[in-house]
C-alpha cells in the first residue's frame, strides 16, 4: 500500500490530509451552494482561516460553485484550442503542467501570486508572438 510506505517513510499520508480537508469544505456546503458557492472568503477550516484547500478546483467549486468551475473551464479549454491552432506547443504543455499542478495546490487564483503571473505571462507570451510575426 502506497499510502502505510509514504506515511512510514515521510511520516505524511500521500494525500497530505487533503481528502479530511475537501471532505470538511463540502461537508459545510448544501446543494444550492454547489450551484452557486459559498463566496469569496466563506470557506471555514475548523483550524483556522487562512489553511488553504490544496486544490484550485476545490476552492473554485467552493466559492463560485458549479457556474464558476464551468466559467473557469470554459476559459481553459479556449486558452488551450488558442495555443492548439497557433501551435504554441511550448506555452500549451506548460499551461497543461499548470493545470495539473492546480488539482493539489491553489496557485492559479489565489494563494501563489509569482506562479499565477507565471501561467498567465506564458499565455500572453504565445498570443503576443502572433501578433509579432513576420510573413517570410
Amino acid at each position: 500500500d502506497l499510502n502505510s510506505y509514504m506515511l512510514e517513510h515521510t511520516g505524511k499520508h500521500l494525500e497530505s490530509g487533503r481528502l479530511d480537508i475537501w471532505s470538511h469544505v463540502f461537508s459545510q456546503m448544501d446543494k444550492f451552494d454547489f450551484l452557486l458557492g459559498l463566496g469569496t472568503g466563506n470557506i471555514h477550516m475548523g483550524v483556522h482561516e487562512g489553511l488553504s484547500v490544496h486544490s484550485g478546483f476545490v476552492y473554485i467549486l467552493a466559492n463560485f460553485g458549479i457556474i464558476g468551475i464551468v466559467l473557469f473551464l470554459i476559459i481553459l479549454i479556449s486558452v488551450f484550442n488558442r495555443l492548439i491552432v497557433g501551435k504554441y506547443w511550448f506555452s500549451l504543455y506548460l499551461c497543461i503542467a499548470f493545470v495539473i499542478r492546480e488539482f493539489f495546490e491553489v496557485s492559479l487564483v489565489v494563494n501563489n501570486f509569482p506562479i499565477a503571473i507565471l501561467f498567465w505571462g506564458i499565455l500572453a507570451t504565445g498570443f503576443i508572438e502572433k501578433n509579432n510575426k513576420k510573413v517570410v
